[in-house]
């Protein structure tokens, strides 16, 4: 029956039988629950993949682990080779292997087939017995049993459960960080943002803290790993520029980042998925940064079924061989509607509903980057950041972070130090809080977290200034003025970022 396209059930259980078979020859986690399934390979309808099975049974009694290189080796030596459909058949095999998520279903396809095809030889079977003169029911007694074997394998056992007390007392591993409180060892997150807001310079920069085991903008542990770093955007050219200003050339050389430039990996397709997890096995990579989203599938990103193809494959790849993923992807320019990071994504919904932690940036005034913690499966998402790239005396750039509530206070204090600063009257405080918040949109409470820590500071003198309203009423209000030498700080505020990214 191997090779019946006209049966679609007997055609998906050969692509079941190919791509478990791949999946013996390939890395997959799941090969014991495949020998577990097919024992002696009976159940499999074609002669070269049962050849090539039972080959993988024989490697593995002799205490050795079946691959493709181990397979060819045996096949050539006992002269097996062509049998088995040669080289170039089984490293097709390879490259159409299935999936972990995948194998248990494609065991249940090949041994339902399976059983069918022991059906139909069954009524074969009865058939020449009857013609034969055998009795009747002795014949019906015998198909009877055959066919009521079938009919219990093709009962489904149901879902795999757990009871609430079984749930309560299963150990859960706790979460282990890659960068500390944001992106997991083994999750997959993106950096979502308009182009030219500094994706690029924020991912070569996470880069960088991994590979050395540095805090992330000064403000986020790392477990130190190797890194690879796949750019499909910006070209060598244009990466050696960035990296050599972040860090000097014997510094940035000596660091275990690998870099992957135009190599055109799509991830919607088996030979990319093989790709990708062939090189973090050759890199052994702990963090896989991807530059960027659009560039590494063809599929369509409105399409919810499309995108969960791929979006499933990377969070696959990060969960079986305990790496983070992080990847860059374009978002929506703000309109009437829908203006929320999470929704500002550009494509399907079905995009964020797989990711472990998205980052949403964007550029804000005076260039910084102001970075939102929108979605942690793990954890709490962290108050916003804002960024900067301050260029230093010898012309390398370093990036200051701080929060944004802590920010917008500092960016408070030097405004109500400009309005204070030379005049010979006390500024009563609602006038001087009208005029600050409304010049720079500031809340009541951050001018009030602003003015108390300039006066603990020492750089307000307090006063009381009395005043009388238009129906004569009395009313006393605090004022303020600079104390002499409490001028702004006038201190440089980063520098700009240049070229996209």
């Amino acid at each position: 029956m191997n090779g019946d396209t006209g049966n679609p059930l007997a055609s998906r259980a050969d692509n079941a039988e190919r791509a478990l078979i791949g999946a013996l020859l390939g890395d997959s986690k799941e090969k014991r629950m495949i020998f577990a399934s097919l024992g002696m390979g009976e159940c499999l309808s074609s002669h070269r993949l049962r050849v090539i099975y039972t080959t993988c049974l024989t490697i593995l009694s002799e205490g050795r682990e079946p691959d493709l290189v181990c397979l060819l080796d045996w096949l050539q030596d006992h002269g097996h080779l062509d049998e088995a459909g040669g080289a170039a058949f089984l490293a097709s095999l390879v490259r159409d292997l299935a999936s972990d998520a995948m194998i248990e279903l494609y065991c249940r396809d090949v041994l339902r087939a399976y059983g069918r095809r022991q059906a139909q030889e069954a009524l074969v079977e009865a058939e020449k017995k009857l013609v034969s003169g055998e009795h009747v029911s002795d014949v019906w007694t015998g198909l009877s049993q055959k066919i009521s074997q079938f009919q219990q394998e093709e009962q489904p056992n149901g879902l795999k459960v757990l009871s609430a007390s079984e749930l309560i007392s299963e150990e859960v591993p706790e979460v282990k960080w890659c960068v500390d409180g944001l992106i997991p060892s083994n999750g997959f997150g993106m950096i979502a943002g308009e182009s030219g807001c500094g994706k690029t310079w924020l991912l070569l920069s996470l880069s960088i803290a991994v590979a050395s085991g540095t805090p992330w903008l000064d403000s986020f542990a790392t477990t130190e790993g190797n890194v690879l770093f796949i750019d499909e955007e910006s070209g060598i050219s244009l990466l050696k520029h960035r990296l050599l200003k972040l860090g000097e050339p014997e510094e940035m050389s000596s660091l275990p980042i690998y870099f992957a430039t135009f190599e055109q990996l799509k991830m919607d397709t088996a030979q990319g998925k093989a790709l990708l997890e062939a090189t973090i096995k050759k890199t052994g990579a702990r963090l896989v940064v991807i530059d960027s989203f659009v560039r590494i599938h063809d599929s369509d990103e409105n399409s919810a079924g499309e995108m969960s193809r791929v979006t499933e494959a990377l969070s696959r790849i990060a969960r079986d061989l305990n790496c983070a993923i992080v990847i860059a992807h374009h978002a929506r320019k703000k309109g009437l509607t829908l203006n929320e990071p999470g929704d500002r994504i550009r494509g399907t919904s079905e995009i964020k509903a797989a990711l472990d932690v998205h980052l949403f940036v964007s550029r804000e005034k005076g260039g910084a980057i102001k970075i939102r913690h929108d979605k942690a499966r793990f954890g709490k998402t962290v108050d916003s950041l804002l960024v900067k790239l301050a260029e230093k005396e010898d012309g390398q750039l370093r990036f200051e972070a701080v929060k944004e509530a802590v920010a917008k206070v500092e960016e408070a204090k030097r405004t109500i130090m400009d309005q204070v600063a030379g005049v010979k009257q006390p500024v009563v405080r609602p006038v001087l809080q009208k005029t600050v918040c409304k010049e720079k949109e500031f809340s009541p409470r951050t001018f009030g977290n602003a003015l108390g820590q300039l006066m603990k500071a020492g750089r307000l003198e307090e006063s009381y200034v009395t005043e009388r309203g238009e129906k004569g009423r009395v009313k006393t209000f605090k004022a303020y003025i600079a104390k002499a030498g409490s001028g702004n700080d006038g201190r440089p505020h980063g520098a700009d970022f240049g070229r996209g990214g």
